[in-house]
């Protein structure tokens, strides 16, 4: 059979439309058939719920995690804190090596007197109203032999007829108010081993008036 040109060229146009058309037609798809395509509404709602649970439940864990590992160093601490073990106290003096102490504070005390410039504007002032004091105290059991003064402290030299009489007469002695604002003590030292108890027994009042002489 035999065509024409036109004829020929009438019939290549119907097909080649024929095909764009098919191909068009399968890639245009009606407003239904793309919905059908989609996930249901209600799926995707509960696709969302589930995530935002899972979300949560792993912060819940990390949280508890972080809790259990806070209230886990803070025991470790603790018992760290426990363990470690007491400051040293320092160990109690026995009664001798108290007094042993105060003695030495004492000496302390009359060296530095000894070695302290005299202000002859206050000390023979002083001088005079500590011996008048001393002798004027009440139930006194010694005598009076000598005083110093230099520039805020004074030694008075006491003597008692034994040290027994010492023993029961010191404390007196350091009550007596012999200047004001002054701190007075006295500590009797140990009778040596060839020292006769009986004997006269001499021993030093220590007054400290550094506070009166500031005021």
């Amino acid at each position: 059979m035999s065509f024409g040109a036109s004829s020929v060229l009438k019939h290549a146009l119907q097909v080649g439309v024929g095909v764009v058309g098919g191909a068009l037609g399968a890639a245009w798809l009606s407003p239904h058939e793309k919905v059908s395509l989609a996930a249901p509404p209600n799926q995707v709602t509960m696709n969302a719920s589930a995530i935002a649970a899972e979300v949560e439940a792993r912060l819940n864990q990390r949280y508890a995690l972080a809790s259990s590992q806070a209230v886990v160093a803070r025991q470790t601490a603790a018992e760290a804190t426990s363990a470690l073990p007491a400051p040293d106290e320092p160990p109690e003096l026995s009664r001798e090596q108290s007094k042993q102490l105060l003695l030495r504070e004492f000496a302390r005390d009359l060296n530095a007197h000894a070695a302290d410039a005299r202000d002859p504007n206050w000390a023979r002032p002083a001088e005079s109203s500590i011996s008048e004091g001393l002798m004027a105290a009440h139930d006194r059991n010694f005598e009076v032999v000598s005083v110093d003064c230099k520039t805020s402290t004074c030694v008075a030299t006491l003597r008692w007829k034994t040290r027994k009489d010492a023993e029961a007469g010191s404390a007196r002695a350091a009550e007596t108010v012999l200047q004001p604002n002054c701190e007075s003590k006295i500590l009797l030292h140990d009778v040596g081993a060839r020292e006769n108890v009986d004997s006269p027994f001499e021993e030093k009042l220590f007054l400290n008036c550094v506070a009166a002489r500031a005021e």
